[in-house]
């Protein structure tokens, strides 16, 4: 007579026990101005998508224009019935109302851009003038052909550009004369650009996502998904409040992350992040990476509930406010160093463009059942086994009898099955099955 003792799979989890801590993101802010062909300013915020209104359903189209700091707003508008000409607007924010300021005998494509608190550039057509807000004159500083589309004035690296519906580009120098210089460090392209915080914006052409320009290869980082199809009605500007405050003198950068968007793992094994390392830090900063969802309780408006806080590129599976298959959210953020964490409200702390999400699939278990005696030299008995988890299943196991082990690996392709041992020839004790691994259609558990 022989006896068969079982030992079960263990259950791959890990328990880690935590409060879980919901945490609203700030809302830092990449402000630029939309001018949209319904004749509506908006600002938009370029990290977290959101819109506000600022001008709405302005009485004129609107050709280009720029907001002060006591966020008046100045239009360059056209007429569209003869006689043709331009047109230079105000809109007083206080009141909601709009007054028509100056109008130029000229007409045709053109853009804005603030000089200081009293004058701003002013270009229409292949004509580029100075406007003084204070005495409301337009004085031609230039001429140039080649302008005849539309076009937009941005900053760069401390200098000022336009680029033209022929998809060049020109340096502006205004002092001590007026010139134009074509340049080639943007890659050619329609789409018109905007500079805030020494970075370069645009829409990508052809769709309606809005990103961050790369000038050095000519490629976008996609920032935003929305009603920016740069189809030929829209206009930018930037956001005044970017100009003032520690926004644009921020160093501060979270860097990105180099795999696949979705990396996925078993419950009890981490997950390497692989950030680039490439963050810029400065002497009272740290880098985490956040593990968050989205709360979507006041939609439209959205916000982060941070779940974790990871203070190495690395993830990992807490039970405590964790469910296996569902799918979270992973960012790097760059701020002042706090105890385990870092400082979110400050105003320079940087939230990575880019990210992962990580899913953790169930760990499959095996249990066995059966009559744990066989009779007579030899015999076999079978042996049932029911899984949990994802089939099919690879199961690998032992079965010990005195000191002699043989080693089998079967294939299960639904949640119950059975295998049969035998008695090696000659052998009376007792008999031992071990489960030693076991695969299933996404995790591995076991030696």
């Amino acid at each position: 007579m022989k006896t068969i003792s079982f030992s079960h799979l263990w259950v791959c989890f890990l328990v880690l026990f935590m409060f879980l801590k919901q945490t609203t993101l700030p809302a830092q802010s990449i402000l630029i101005m939309l001018g949209t062909s319904t004749n509506t300013i908006v600002s938009v915020n370029l990290l977290t998508c959101e819109q506000t209104p600022v001008a709405p359903g302005l009485a004129m189209p609107i050709g280009d224009f720029w907001m002060m700091p006591d966020g008046s707003i100045y239009v360059y508008s056209g007429s569209t019935n003869p006689p043709y000409n331009s047109q230079m607007y105000r809109y007083d924010p206080i009141t909601s109302t709009t007054s028509l300021l100056l109008t130029l005998p000229i007409s045709g494509g053109g853009g804005l851009y603030g000089l200081s608190d009293s004058t701003l550039l002013w270009q229409v057509n292949s004509n580029f003038y100075i406007y003084n807000i204070n005495q409301n004159t337009a004085t031609l500083v230039g001429t140039q052909g080649g302008f005849n589309g539309f076009s937009e004035i941005f900053e760069y690296n401390g200098d000022l550009y336009i680029n033209t519906s022929n998809a060049s580009f020109y340096k502006i120098t205004l002092a001590p004369t007026f010139s134009l210089q074509q340049v080639s460090i943007f890659p050619p392209t329609t789409a018109r650009l905007i500079g805030v915080c020494n970075k370069v914006f645009g829409p990508i052409y052809g769709s309606e996502l809005f990103g961050e320009l790369d000038v050095s290869t000519g490629t976008y980082n996609a920032l935003c998904f929305g009603d920016f199809d740069d189809s030929g009605f829209y206009s930018w500007a930037p956001d005044p409040l970017n100009a003032s405050g520690p926004l644009c003198d921020c160093t501060s950068e979270s860097g990105s992350f180099a795999g696949p968007p979705l990396l996925t793992a078993c419950s009890l094994d981490p997950i390497p992040l692989q950030h680039n390392g490439n963050q810029l830090l400065d002497s009272d900063d740290d880098l985490v990476f956040v593990v968050y969802t989205y709360n979507y309780s006041n939609y439209p408006d959205v916000s982060y509930n941070i779940l974790h806080t990871y203070t190495e590129p690395v993830a990992t599976f807490i039970p405590a406010f964790m469910e296996i298959g569902e799918y979270y959210y992973i960012m790097a953020v760059a701020a002042n160093a706090l105890p385990g964490t870092v400082d979110f409200s400050e105003d320079c702390a940087d939230f990575s463009d880019d990210g992962v999400v990580v899913r953790w699939s169930e760990s499959p278990t095996v249990s066995f059942s059966g009559t744990p005696i066989i009779c007579g030299n030899g015999s076999c008995q079978t042996i049932s086994a029911t899984f949990t988890g994802s089939s099919p299943f690879s199961l690998t196991y032992q079965v010990t009898a005195g000191g002699n082990t043989q080693t089998f690996t079967q294939t299960f392709n639904s949640l119950t099955g059975s295998f049969q041992v035998c008695a090696p020839a000659g052998y009376s004790g007792s008999l031992v099955v071990e489960a030693m691994n076991l695969v299933d259609a996404n995790c591995t558990c076991g030696n």
